[in-house]
């Protein structure tokens, strides 16, 4: 079993990371869509389909902050943390 202290400072670690991921994605969208586009090139040809994936990722990574903060908040609700980490690893995997 793992330290209670440990496993809320990763959470807190990771729901950080997310955070600021999330609000970089939203206050410089043109910089996203850059490198977004250097993953895949056609974006290019399709800037509202950019600008839709701009949003959903960025929500993404905001709500499982929240999902990951509430988690650590609240050690006893284990769901929220299960799922939390588990929607975190299935965007990290999209990355």
């Amino acid at each position: 079993m793992i330290d209670p202290v440990i496993a809320i400072v990763a959470r807190a670690a990771l729901a950080a990371l997310l955070l600021a991921a999330g609000l970089h994605k939203l206050r410089a969208p043109d910089r996203f869509r850059e490198a977004a586009t250097g993953y895949l090139p056609g974006l290019r040809r399709r800037p509202r389909v950019a600008a839709a994936l701009r949003g959903v990722i960025a929500a993404c990574e905001l709500l499982l902050a929240a999902g990951l903060v509430l988690a650590a908040v609240r050690p006893e609700q284990a769901a929220i943390a299960l799922a939390a980490g588990t929607a975190t690893a299935a965007l990290m995997g999209f990355y």
